[in-house]
């Protein structure tokens, strides 16, 4: 059963150093063994450096104090005192029509962080952290059959190439009822990386229902060509059960239930607004597999 677990092309498992304010922790990532995956793995196989952004770890009223400054850095609108969703969809739509600087990027960051925070009542749960290369920015084109490997569903643990610095995709733009001007369908892919470490949806597909139902009666919707609507995310892999986890909870099996409360304070507690990624380096290994035989005690069961 290992040769399932290898890859064809490059490693299968990504080591990501981590830094929070107590501690120097890898995270390891079984890496999916897709053609998407592969052209990530090689722009990062060349990166010199890593930048990381975890706004989704900042309290919602420190994140709009950021906005505030941000729009006023930018001679933006100013921010009246209540944030609602039609203010963010004018936000960034004054953000698709702005030069772009970094101030602008960054009010584009907080825009997408403070849209998944409002009316959330687990937002100071959420750790989903991005991290890209810090030079070098290099952009491989998506060619129309990887859209096979585009997941919607959240998942606690996941790797998944990013997109945020190109605009909303319509998955976005379903969820918050924005404007179709601000659409920006991912075409390409690049070193931009989300690390999801947040609440998982109770029922699979949650969001392809709702995107379904909102874009019945849209004539400009292309609903019915799934290539151009190109729902969701490329996975990259998933977070390996290690001793990171088990050391701060020791019951291997409750970090396979979703929601589990030992993975809701896992993120606030390790995995908060100190960590910064460091580096990533790859290689091959069997951690996946053993830990899968190890936490479903198949030892004896199947020819490990």
């Amino acid at each position: 059963m290992k040769e399932f677990y290898h890859a064809k092309a490059g490693f299968n498992t990504a080591i990501l150093k981590c830094r929070n304010k107590d501690t120097v922790f890898n995270l390891h990532y079984h890496l999916f063994d897709n053609p998407v995956q592969h052209a990530w793995q090689h722009i990062h196989s060349n990166n010199t450096g890593l930048v990381t952004s975890n706004l989704s770890t900042i309290p919602t009223g420190l994140l709009i104090v950021k906005l505030k400054l941000c729009l006023a850095k930018a001679g933006a609108r100013s921010l009246p005192t209540t944030i609602n969703q039609e203010l963010l969809n004018k936000l960034h739509n004054d953000y698709v029509l702005s030069n772009k600087d970094s101030t602008w990027i960054m009010i584009n960051d907080l825009i997408h962080v403070i849209e998944s925070k409002i009316n959330n009542p687990f937002a100071d749960y959420d750790s989903t952290i991005k991290f890209q290369s810090l030079t070098g920015q290099l952009h491989v084109p998506l060619m129309e059959q990887y859209k096979i490997f585009l997941n919607t569903d959240i998942k606690w643990g996941r790797m998944d190439l990013g997109y945020g610095t190109l605009g909303k995709d319509w998955l976005d733009i379903s969820k918050n009822d924005d404007s179709i001007d601000d659409l920006a369908v991912q075409s390409t892919i690049s070193s931009e990386t989300v690390l999801s470490f947040c609440v998982e949806p109770g029922i699979p597909g949650t969001d392809n229902v709702k995107f379904y139902n909102w874009a019945q009666g849209k004539d400009h919707v292309p609903a019915g060509n799934l290539n151009q609507i190109a729902l969701g995310r490329y996975p990259l892999g998933q977070v390996i059960i290690t001793d990171v986890f088990l050391n701060f909870h020791k019951n291997p099996s409750d970090w396979y239930v979703p929601n589990h409360r030992c993975k809701l304070l896992w993120n606030k507690e390790v995995f908060n607004s100190d960590v910064e990624i460091e580096d990533i380096t790859f290689k091959n290994t069997d951690m996946l597999y053993n830990s899968f035989v190890e936490h479903s005690k198949l030892t004896g069961l199947i020819n490990v």
